[in-house]
């Protein structure tokens, strides 16, 4: 026999009943079988003799089944718990994942302003060089005439023309 569990089935199995509390002894439920008393009713003479009855022998089904239905949702709720904890650690896998890439945006960001800065660097280095080389040219002894001026040697004026041309290629700093 399957036990209907609904709310309205329980429901329907209360009505007329004997409330509660029902008591037992230390011997189990008492049952007298000369008062025909069981559990502190009477269950000949008592109005309620016969939903007590049918809710005893419903109770024997019904208890079980809902032992086993709680059982089977105490189940279901362990596996949607461990399907949450899947997905969370999905979740905080995925978040590491963009956590990373994010990571990675930045210094690829700080390497290209870094980049951008050595080239705008290297531009102003090749300007003041191609000034030097087309000017130069157009008088080549005036660099060691003044220097001579100054007492300098023409390794010495080399020296000096090296260094300017070294502090440009530094940032423009003599």
């Amino acid at each position: 026999m399957t036990v209907e569990l609904t709310p309205e089935a329980v429901e329907k199995m209360l009505e007329g009943v004997t409330p509660g509390p029902w008591r037992t002894f230390e011997t189990g439920v008492y049952f007298d079988p000369n008062s025909g008393t069981w559990g502190g009713f009477d269950l000949r003479n008592s109005p309620n003799a016969e939903s007590n009855a049918r809710f005893i022998a419903w109770a024997r089904e019904a208890v079980p089944a809902l032992a086993a239905e709680r059982d089977a949702i105490a189940a279901r709720l362990a596996e949607v718990e461990a399907q949450k904890r899947e997905m969370a650690l999905q979740s905080l896998a995925d978040l590491g994942q963009a956590q990373e890439a994010y990571e990675a945006q930045l210094a690829a960001e700080d390497e290209n302003a870094r980049l951008r800065a050595e080239l705008a660097e290297a531009r102003a280095v090749q300007g003041a060089a191609k000034v030097l080389l087309t000017e130069v040219p157009k008088c080549p002894d005036a660099a060691f005439v003044a220097g001579a001026q100054w007492g300098l040697s023409h390794f010495e004026v080399g020296s000096v023309v090296g260094a300017f041309l070294n502090a440009i290629a530094k940032g423009g700093q003599a």
